[in-house]
This record gives C-alpha cells, sequence and structure tokens, in this order.
C-alpha cells in the first residue's frame, strides 16, 4: 500500500487566508495539515477559506481535523469555510456532520 500524498499551499489576502488542499486527507497526513494551517493563520483572521477543489479522498481522521480547525478559528470569532469539495469530499462531510457544523461553501 502506498502512502497517501497531499499538498498544502497558503495564500494570504488581506484578512482573508485560503489554505490549498490537493491529493488525500487522512490519517498519515491530517494532524500534519492542521498544525500547518494553525501556524499560517492569525487569531483575529474573521475568515479562514479551505478549498478542497483538488482535495481526492478525506477520511474521518481528516474530518476530524477540519472540525479541530473549525472550533479554533470559532474560539477567535472567525469562521472556517469548507470552499468547493469534490464528491468524495462531501460525502465524508454529509456523512460526519448531520449537523452541519462545517460552513460549506461551492462556488
Amino acid at each position: 500500500m502506498q502512502p497517501s500524498t497531499a499538498d498544502f499551499q497558503f495564500d494570504r489576502a488581506g484578512r482573508h487566508p485560503t489554505v490549498y488542499l490537493s491529493g488525500d486527507l487522512d490519517t498519515s497526513n491530517a494532524k500534519t495539515m492542521a498544525s500547518a494551517v494553525l501556524d499560517h493563520t492569525n487569531p483575529d483572521d474573521e475568515r479562514v477559506w479551505i478549498d478542497m477543489s483538488t482535495t481526492h479522498f478525506c477520511d474521518s481522521t481528516g474530518f476530524a481535523q477540519l472540525v479541530r480547525l473549525h472550533h479554533h478559528v470559532d474560539e477567535g470569532g472567525g469562521r472556517l469555510v469548507i470552499y468547493n469539495p469534490t464528491a468524495p469530499v462531501q460525502r465524508v462531510i454529509d456523512l460526519c456532520d448531520p449537523e452541519h457544523v462545517l460552513a460549506v461553501r461551492t462556488g
């Protein structure tokens, strides 16, 4: 079994950082992704965008880290937005987030 691969790119446009996640978000890299996002965001960020338009797969560990990030951003008064999740990622969100804790935007 080959290890999964993921790439995390960061862009900051004013007070709205965007994280571009591509590849697979799973148990092998989800904590690394979350730590990298925390390193690239500020407590006063009003919004943190996570672009998942090229994320092929997300498992429950990846989802748990997205929720962790949501709570972290929310505690600072901001909002985490999952942007353009692929169909497989949206399926995980639909299954794991029936209360719609995560903000998802397509666009």
